[in-house]
């Protein structure tokens, strides 16, 4: 197997594990020669005001375009789809300023197939092991966070403070929480792009989410504590050439 394809593969393994869904080399590589599957698409397009309007009435499971029922089989049908699509995207990145704009059309490239709200912004509030940002600060907020990110960015000296840029980053745009589900997916995407898109001084690099430790992410994120994440950002840069400049 060449070594890129190799990278591109562990990436999209990495981040199926880190959403909890396990699949071996072998199952991405036949997700990825399989020709994607053609679901009849609902014309309904529904309205989203409380937490339970984005589930199907009497179930956990979310509305989506094909209709599916079952979660399980959602699950396994969103996962083939984001699978091939962050593939996609692994080879031709969507093209943006790093903004609002580019994150959110990264989750709906993922997502517009499957989920009506895809690249939108979340109508209802939103906690798990802690509280996200309230709905109607969210654009605000990550418009601000984005914006100050290119200011960093030319600021940056070395390594440590590369991790530390991108840990903060990750950090905010997690509790900014935009989408009502399908955040992670979306944010590392976004990360992923940036630091294969700039050569800095001090090297170009790539990045390894493998490497990341999730429970001192989660720390992290749990205790509003971005020191936590900057070690494990570090441990996963991956130096690919030296700068010539």
């Amino acid at each position: 197997m060449e070594k890129e394809l190799e990278k591109k593969i562990q990436y999209l393994k990495t981040t199926n594990e880190i959403e909890n869904i396990i699949l071996n080399i072998e199952d991405i590589i036949n997700i990825l020669e399989k020709k994607r599957e053609e679901r009849k698409m609902g014309n309904k397009r529904n309205t989203y005001q409380t937490w339970e309007d984005y589930l199907i009435e009497g179930t956990a499971t979310l509305k989506n375009i094909p209709n599916i029922q079952d979660k399980d089989t959602l699950i396994k049908y969103e996962t083939e789809i984001t699978t091939q699509k962050l593939s996609e995207l692994y080879e031709t990145p969507i093209s943006g300023n790093f903004d609002k704009n580019h994150l959110y059309q990264i989750h709906k490239y993922l997502f517009q197939d499957i989920y009506d709200w895809a690249g939108t912004t979340r109508t209802v509030p939103m906690m798990k092991q802690t509280v996200f940002l309230e709905p109607q600060k969210i654009e605000p907020f990550i418009t601000v966070v984005l914006k100050e990110l290119k200011t960093e960015l030319d600021k940056i000296k070395d390594e440590y403070q590369l991790a530390n840029c991108l840990s903060t980053l990750f950090y905010s745009l997690t509790f900014a929480h935009p989408f009502r589900e399908r955040n992670g997916r979306t944010i590392r995407e976004l990360i992923r792009q940036l630091i294969k898109s700039i050569d800095f001084e001090f090297g170009s690099y790539d990045i390894d989410y493998s490497r990341i430790n999730q429970q001192s992410i989660a720390m992290g994120i749990n205790c509003a504590a971005p020191m936590f994440i900057t070690p494990e950002f570090q441990k996963s840069l991956i130096k690919i050439k030296k700068n010539s400049k």
